[in-house]
């Protein structure tokens, strides 16, 4: 079984480790077998890669929409700390995507569980035009 690419804070794809057997495997999948798909990209709430956001993940997400604001905590399970005013040093959640930034949205938590209610999961589609970039999977 395949996985999914789980990409740290500082790189932004397999193409960030180009000298790794990995990075040469993903991008023979991806570019050549496959169009762009979900095996180049996880979403920030899928917290174990699996391509589905499953209820915990959800529930972590609601947590960052209930404190009012997040940042970034390098220590945490998913790379980011609930609480207004917190460090924007990192990427954004994938979940937020509107402004104002740093703080998730109602629109965004009832994107995240529309990704999670899709019974394939999600996959990464930047070229599809959706707010955030992930598209329901078919």
């Amino acid at each position: 079984m395949l996985q999914t690419w789980q990409p740290y804070p500082h790189l932004t794809g397999p193409e960030d480790r180009p000298n790794t057997v990995m990075s040469l495997h993903r991008r023979i999948l991806t570019h050549e077998a496959f169009p762009a798909t979900a095996l180049t990209r996880r979403h920030h709430a899928d917290g174990d890669g699996s391509g589905d956001i499953d209820l915990p993940e959800v529930l972590r997400f609601v947590q960052l929409y209930s404190a009012g604001g997040y940042g970034c905590d390098a220590d945490s399970i998913d790379g980011f700390a609930p609480g207004a005013g917190g460090d924007p040093s990192c990427p954004r959640h994938d979940g937020d995507y509107a402004e104002p930034y740093w703080r998730i949205g109602l629109g965004e938590l009832l994107r995240v569980l529309q990704l999670h209610g899709s019974a394939g999961g999600y996959t990464y589609c930047p070229d599809a035009g959706t707010e955030d970039g992930f598209c329901p999977a078919e």
